[in-house]
């Protein structure tokens, strides 16, 4: 196995990990109305809101801080399986391209970059599995073997 097809490998490795990571973490979590600190995260958000200030002084406030969390929260987690889903596609076709690296590179390259588009919520492993699949799709011999073939 050459160096490239290692730091590949070793990259994809560390992306997985934190998708697999990430994933634990949503699913650990639970239903967000639950967590009193998320809550008061989101009231605190609420309140520095500029027109919810001037709506507080002019006491024309249409609803309180705790009734927004409440609604916000609640519609989070309706929604919260597409996060999860994703990092999970995400998690699956990074395997899926450790396992073909060898035998077809271009596939596995494509399956990186799909990967990448799938986590592209979250900043560090879209980047490393951008950073693979363009080292997989640029070639071995960076992309001469093109130029060869069109001669």
């Amino acid at each position: 196995m050459n160096k490239k097809h290692m730091m590949i490998r070793f990259i994809s490795v560390i992306s997985l990990g934190l998708l697999v990571g990430g994933t634990v973490f949503l699913l650990s979590i639970g239903p967000l109305d639950q967590h009193q600190g998320i809550r008061s995260v989101v009231i605190d958000l609420y309140q520095m809101d500029p027109k919810v200030q001037r709506d507080t002084l002019s006491g024309t406030l249409q609803i309180q801080p705790d009734e927004f969390a409440t609604d916000t929260l609640h519609y989070i987690n309706q929604y919260m399986y597409l996060p999860i889903g994703a990092l999970i596609l995400s998690a699956a076709l990074t395997i899926v391209s450790l396992f073909i690296l060898n035998k077809n590179s271009k596939m596995s390259g494509s399956l990186f970059m799909f990967a990448a588009a799938a986590s592209c919520f979250t900043v560090i492993p879209p980047i490393m599995q951008v950073i693979s699949g363009s080292l997989l799709l640029k070639g071995e011999n960076g992309g001469r073997e093109l130029k060869a073939e069109s001669r």
